[in-house]
């Protein structure tokens, strides 16, 4: 696997069944902050509803595995963050049946380990999303982006280029700082996704397909909009915001499990040569793999740990979900293939109107 970037495909809907012909009404899960007293399950927040201690929270999180001692031979990374950038790098699954039970494993691993640095401090510690369909790009959390008089550098926000270095250079500047050449898209994503979203979830009705679509429409979009090492396969864990958009990604798996009932070994299918149920995710687990950067953990290390769709009795962690996705009637999905461009105008007045709402 040598991929450079990420691409993207067009929005296409027209391959995929209807699931249902009635939606799943999805439940509000109410937990407590980030910094509050956790229950049994850990609780995966909006960064829409994070609050200043729990954003601070997040940040300090990310400098603590920057500070934290390589478990690795030091060769590839010096530190704990770093060896995760590298883990993503060598062993990442993409654009097969691997890509999200990989990620899921991948979140877990670095969630749980930043609750034991300090249990006092990150013992209730979860990784938030961002929520494209209500969200904005949540600067104060992640810092802006670029500046582009001076090399598309993040010169501002709790990552700027004095604080936050990078294992890999900026493809602009060469230098070990973040970069991020964030374009008008940016705010498109936010604003249009939401019924997309909710097309994705209620008309992809086989793994592959959902899977692959989320991948590669939602999910590279991100990637290739943000630019500098996040759009890169070898440098998108240096930019933090890596975790905020792959707990989305887990959280929209997570619903579309919920959704369809694809919670057993029958629904989950080996697709473009990446992982069966059974097999190891790359990477985790054994020591030929790992010399260099130390992920021995063997836990939930298959797909088949994975598929419980809420987590709970086997990963032990939940999202506390805004809203329920179920369409207005003005987007309800018809037959056919749907494109970015393709967007109704009802749609987006829709949208518009969910979030007024939302918001008041």
């Amino acid at each position: 696997m040598h991929e450079c970037s990420y691409e993207t495909q067009p929005m296409h809907f027209g391959q995929f069944r209807v699931a249902a012909l009635f939606l799943t009404t999805l439940t509000l899960l109410v937990a407590p902050g980030l910094a509050e007293a956790a229950d049994t399950v850990r609780v995966r927040h909006s960064v829409g509803d994070l609050s200043a201690a729990d954003q601070q929270l997040f940040i300090d999180a990310m400098y603590a595995m920057k500070a934290a001692p390589a478990r690795g031979d030091g060769k590839l990374a010096t530190n704990r963050y770093d060896e995760y950038v590298q883990l993503h790098s060598e062993f990442r699954l993409h654009m097969n049946s691997g890509f999200l039970p990989w990620h899921r494993k991948m979140l877990w691993e670095f969630e749980t380990e930043i609750r034991q640095l300090d249990p006092v401090k990150f013992g209730n510690f979860t990784l938030p999303y961002w929520n494209w369909g209500w969200d904005s790009f949540p600067d104060t959390l992640v810092g802006p982006g670029g500046d582009p008089f001076s090399g598309n550098i993040v010169t501002e926000g709790p990552f700027a280029a004095d604080l936050w270095s990078t294992v890999n250079p900026g493809p602009n500047t060469g230098i070990h700082s973040l970069e991020r050449a964030m374009t008008d898209d940016v705010m498109v994503l936010n604003f249009m996704s939401l019924e997309l979203i909710q097309r994705l979830i209620y008309i992809s009705s086989d793994f592959e397909g959902f899977s692959m679509s989320l991948e590669m429409q939602f999910h590279n979009y991100a990637h290739s909009t943000l630019g500098g090492q996040f759009a890169t396969i070898a440098g998108a864990v240096d930019d933090p915001f890596f975790w905020l958009l792959h707990s989305w990604v887990d959280m929209v798996w997570s619903r579309w499990q919920v959704t369809t009932g694809s919670t057993t070994a029958d629904d989950y299918m080996m697709f473009d040569g990446g992982p069966g149920i059974d097999d190891r995710m790359s990477g985790f687990g054994d020591p030929s793999d790992l010399t260099n950067i130390g992920f021995d953990s063997t836990m939930f290390n298959t797909a088949r740990d994975q598929l419980d769709p809420l987590n709970m009795t086997t990963l032990g962690y939940n999202y506390e979900y805004l809203g329920n996705l179920v369409f207005p009637t003005a987007v309800v999905p018809e037959p056919g293939s749907l494109t970015l461009a393709a967007v109704s105008a009802a749609a987006l007045a829709g949208l518009a109107s969910m979030r007024r709402e939302r918001r008041t």
